[in-house]
């Protein structure tokens, strides 16, 4: 996810057109979650109960002069259903042009599948919360070791 949100980053940064004139922006970000976990009465049958919470993630990038947002939904998929739903009202409602905001699934195979109805204005109310929370922003970077994804006989 830290590598998606650094290209993300570098594309919304440099990608930015500027009319050819020298402007003083400086870069925003903000951040929120919201909580999208199903009532324990709407699982399906075969779900025994809820265990860990389900979110909706969003941060929020202005520069000035345009807006982005990236948010990850922890689901096993995002619908083209829902992907209109939340760029349309989000675009609509918070100003952030669709072909900017970056929309995303944790992959989980414990959750059930999203109902556009359900999710959508939760996943725009973080888009919401994470552009109130608008502060200057910092850009850095580090490195480390992770090991995922590793055969753990190897």
């Amino acid at each position: 996810m830290k590598s998606l949100f650094a290209v993300a980053l570098a594309i919304f940064i440099v990608g930015t057109p500027h009319e050819g004139t020298a402007q003083n922006l400086s870069l925003k970000a903000g951040a929120a979650k919201v909580d999208v976990t199903p009532a324990e009465t709407a699982l399906p049958r075969n779900y025994e109960g809820i265990l860990d919470h389900l979110y909706a993630r969003a941060i929020v990038l202005d520069n000035g002069a345009t807006s982005a947002a990236l948010i990850s939904l922890d689901a096993g998929g995002v619908s083209e259903q829902i992907w209109q739903n939340v760029t349309g009202q989000v675009e609509s409602e918070l100003g952030i042009p669709s072909r900017n905001v970056l929309l995303t699934a944790t992959h989980t195979h414990s959750a059930p599948a999203p109902q556009a109805g359900v999710y959508v204005p939760k996943i725009v109310e973080a888009v919401r919360l994470a552009k109130q929370r608008l502060v200057p922003a910092r850009v850095g970077y580090g490195n480390g070791v992770s090991y995922i994804n590793v055969n753990r006989n190897i």
